[in-house]
């Protein structure tokens, strides 16, 4: 038997904490999907449904490798939730994928749904076992990530595919294969030695301080640095990266970053500005995640921020407009649950959520309750009604948790919980009390999904209650770990009114917290003070903490005696907060170059004068030769003026290639700098790059071979600059083309060049590359493509779009009547039995009725086949004949 085949025949000993109520193993989810396909993300957009009750998020999905059914150039999945501006919905569990994401996908057709806006509905297709149908491509160690923080080599996972289908893939894009399914660069030379704190907060804003080497700048051209963290939905399989936003302060020696939302424990990882990347061997610890989200108010995708979500005490259908209609599914600072009937009905369950819907709420302050009248709805839908219900659902139970927000002065966004649905699975063995091995813990899922109502995200710990996957048996129920959570989202909750308009969320009436306490009397109330045992009389921050509580630099002294507050991170530091590292005499606080050689002559700040570029010029004072130079201009090895141009200046490029034994290649040359007058030689001969002609010209009349193009200064003896350009023959043309199912669609995949000359059913246009789409036209269509260069070649195919035949009765006693859509005047008619032999063949003319009588009673019972042949027909229909 195949090595890893049996390794991940059940890839799950846990099921995730909503999965299916199933083994899960590579061979059922297999058979149990329609399309099997390898792929990238290139596209991720949200949707309403046409009837406005439900975000779905579709992800456009260029196709790789097919490995079951038949697939077209691309692939569109569907998934619950989403968010559209400041409106959305977030599932758990579901799938989130980034833009340029790349994985194995296992669909089936997705549910009826049409999206407002959409314009593939009827291609729309979903994982066929929830989120374990996706397996996502980890490019750090080209392997193929599995549930519960498993891998496997890319061509392992391919081979067992292989043992399952019987049969090789079919290659859809393999130039997308070389790209989004090879290994990136690892860095060698970067280390991380150390992370703290060692147990951090996702979600909160918290920083995580990483201490190495090798970090390099954080921004380089259009992009800079993050960190990637485990990501807790998917049990670490997958990655969430932290924002932009997010990176408080990063060196080539220190990163600080806040922990993102729905990040769990594990490893994390670094990629650099440069794209280089690595991952820690050191685990870090994350305790629970706290829900927010991510939004820019710029709408520029790399100035995203995260934001919290709060519970408010009131809600207005439209939250701008103080006097819209006020909606009574949260009243009265709580927010009101109604079970549906069926739900209610069933005593174990309701007591049961009862019972742990109290613990939840008189613990935390978090104020929730269920009221009297029961409900009908058995779906997530969003209408303002909190509903607790079973339905149907491929997870054990799912939280749909409601968003809605607002701008607040133009540079503050503000979001609250508008509604939330819990569906509990209808089909689970559930267990109430004295769960057997063989049921769910109703009490255990419940409380899970409450978890998530309140505001928490999963993490990664099997003996948590919001760990991300859970078996059968008796689960986890206690919420002690989440009660310092449940601080935070209750501190944020009772403190505002919400875009103006909506009232603070209250604390619950059957709980012990005070909003108004104030425990050391330090003038900030317990439910705000980080600090809550500070000692009389000492003044405090917002926070409720006094110097003698806080330290800043975190260097093991307290800052009302740290004398130098402002200590680099790992340094041991004297009793006042200080230290010399260097020995120079200047405390490193305030030393500005703390790695001085013992002996050297400093100045005030620390620094000797081979450490100091006074200047600013990149040369270091005790070697500049002209240490008054301008900070922006060039200078030599002794800080002295020159012209030394950016390698980016000039710009040299082939705008035609040439093919073998012609003279058509061109290059373009520019100069970006127009302070100066350039003169560019090419095969000996001068070309002139001034404001006369733009500082750009053209050379034609090129063969294939190499060129050097060397650039000088008029005036400037010493400035060469050269570079090398080759003309080679253009590749071939390469065109792909597949029709739709329907037989109404050509899709043209063009590439090989910029632009293409393209003649369809006769008419000429020009093209550009990428994919194109042509609706056909009833009957043989043509098309001809091909570019300016004779040697790479042309395309030229022919495509039937056929109309629609219709055949009644079927079956028949003898006569059959063929209607045949279209206009064609006349058609063939071919009558064939199943062994293939010609029965009957006849052209007959098409009335205005457009339908043809054909008598089979002399032909023995049996199955035939009608075709109907003409300019815009060419189908065959089976038929039963029988007496």
């Amino acid at each position: 038997m195949n090595k890893f085949f049996s390794l991940i025949l059940f890839v799950s000993s846990f099921l995730s904490a909503q999965i299916v109520d199933k083994p899960l193993n590579l061979e059922t989810t297999y058979k149990s999907s329609s399309v099997v396909i390898n792929g990238r993300i290139v596209e991720k957009s949200a949707y309403w449904d046409i009837r406005g009750k439900m975000i779905y998020t579709v992800y456009k999905v260029e196709v790789s490798k097919s490995f079951k059914g038949n697939s077209g150039s691309f692939q569109y999945l569907l998934t619950e939730g989403g968010a559209i501006g400041l409106e959305g919905v977030i599932v758990k569990p579901s799938l989130k994928l980034n833009v340029n994401s790349s994985g194995y996908m296992m669909l089936k057709k997705a549910r009826k749904v049409k999206l407002d806006g959409f314009e593939h509905n009827h291609q729309l297709m979903e994982l066929s076992q929830n989120i374990v149908g996706y397996f996502s491509f980890d490019a750090l160690t080209n392997s193929v990530m599995l549930p519960n923080y498993q891998s496997i080599s890319k061509d392992n996972f391919e081979k067992s595919l292989l043992n399952i289908s019987k049969k090789k893939p079919k290659n859809v894009n393999s130039s997308l294969e070389k790209t989004a399914f090879s290994a990136v660069d690892v860095s060698n030379d970067a280390q991380i030695f150390e992370a703290s704190p060692t147990s951090i907060v996702a979600g909160n804003k918290e920083v995580l301080t990483i201490i190495g080497s090798g970090f390099g700048e954080f921004i380089s051209g259009p992009n800079y640095g993050y960190v990637s963290f485990r990501d807790a939905d998917s049990g670490g399989s997958g990655w969430i990266s932290s924002l932009k936003s997010q990176i408080v302060s990063w060196s080539d020696s220190e990163i600080k970053v806040e922990v993102p939302s729905d990040s769990g424990s594990g490893t994390f990882r670094i990629t650099t500005a440069d794209n280089i990347n690595y991952e820690s061997s050191q685990t870090i610890t994350i305790p629970y995640s706290i829900n927010s989200y991510r939004y820019s108010i710029s709408g520029d995708k790399n100035e995203e921020v995260e934001y919290p979500i709060h519970h408010t005490g009131s809600m207005l259908d439209d939250i701008l407009d103080p006097n819209s209609d006020p909606q009574n599914n949260i009243l009265n600072g709580a927010y009101q649950f109604v079970l549906n009937q069926d739900f209610h009905e069933n005593v174990p369950a309701r007591e049961s959520f009862e019972y742990i819907l109290t613990d939840w709420v008189c613990t935390t302050g978090q104020n929730f309750e269920i009221v009297d009248e029961v409900t009908e709805i058995s779906t997530a839908t969003g209408d303002d009604i909190n509903v607790i219900t079973f339905g149907e659902t491929n997870a054990l139970g799912v939280t749909y948790s409601y968003f809605t927000g607002c701008v607040i002065d133009g540079t503050d966004v503000e979001i609250a919980w508008r509604e939330i649905d819990i569906i509990f699975n209808n089909t689970i063995n559930w267990g109430y009390e004295n769960v057997t091995s063989t049921q769910y813990d109703f009490s255990s899922t419940a409380k899970h999904e409450l978890g998530h109502a309140l505001g928490f995200g999963h993490n990664i710990d099997s003996q948590s209650l919001m760990h991300y996957a859970g078996g059968r048996g008796p689960g986890t129920v206690s919420i002690q770990r989440y009660l310092p959570g449940s601080e935070i989202i209750l501190s944020r909750d009772i403190s505002t009114a919400l875009c103006g308009n909506l009232d603070p969320h209250s604390v619950s009436e059957c709980s012990s917290i005070d909003p108004n306490l104030d425990s050391d009397g330090d003038g900030v109330n317990d439910i705000f003070d980080d600090c809550d045992n500070t000692p009389s009389g000492e003044t405090v921050d917002n926070n409720g903490c006094a110097a003698s509580e806080l330290d800043s630099d975190g260097d093991g002294v307290t800052d009302d005696t740290d004398q130098c507050p402002t200590t680099p991170s790992g340094i041991e530091v004297d009793a006042t907060g200080c230290a010399d590292t260097d020995e120079d005499g200047i405390n490193d606080y305030l030393d500005l170059c703390p790695d001085t050689p013992l002996g050297s002559e400093v100045d005030s700040d620390g620094c000797a004068d081979f450490q100091k570029d006074t200047d600013g010029d990149g040369v270091t004072d005790d070697v500049d030769q002209c240490p008054s130079t301008s900070k922006d201009d060039d200078v030599d090895v002794f800080g002295c003026t020159v012209i030394i141009l950016p390698p980016d200046n000039f710009e040299v490029t082939v705008t035609s290639n040439s093919c073998l034994g012609s003279n058509d290649g061109s290059v373009s040359i520019s100069a970006k700098d127009t302070s100066y007058t350039y003169v560019a030689n090419i095969n000996g001969v001068d070309y002139g790059l001034n404001s006369n002609d733009g500082y750009s010209t053209s050379i034609d009349n090129l063969g294939v071979g190499t060129y050097s193009v060397c650039f000088t200064i008029d005036g400037q003896n010493t400035f060469n600059q050269c570079y090398s350009v080759v003309l080679s023959q253009p590749e071939a043309l390469s065109i792909v083309g597949a029709q739709s199912m329907s037989g109404e669609i050509l899709e043209l995949n063009l590439s090989g060049a910029q632009t293409f000359h393209m003649i369809f059913n006769g008419l000429n246009k020009t093209v550009s590359s990428g994919q194109l789409t042509l609706p056909l036209d009833k009957g043989i269509n043509t098309v001809k493509i091909f570019t300016d260069l004779e040697c790479q070649g042309v395309f030229e195919e022919s495509y039937f779009n056929s109309e629609d035949i219709l055949v009644q009765p079927n079956p028949t006693r003898g006569i059959i009547n063929v209607f045949v859509g279209g206009s064609d005047q006349e058609a063939q008619f071919v009558i064939r039995d199943i062994r293939g032999a010609t029965l009957l063949e006849t052209t007959k003319s098409l009335s205005q009725n457009r339908e043809v009588e054909i008598d089979l009673a002399a032909y023995p019972n049996g199955v035939y086949f009608v075709q109907v042949i003409a300019p815009t027909v060419l189908k065959t229909s089976k038929i039963i004949k029988y007496e």
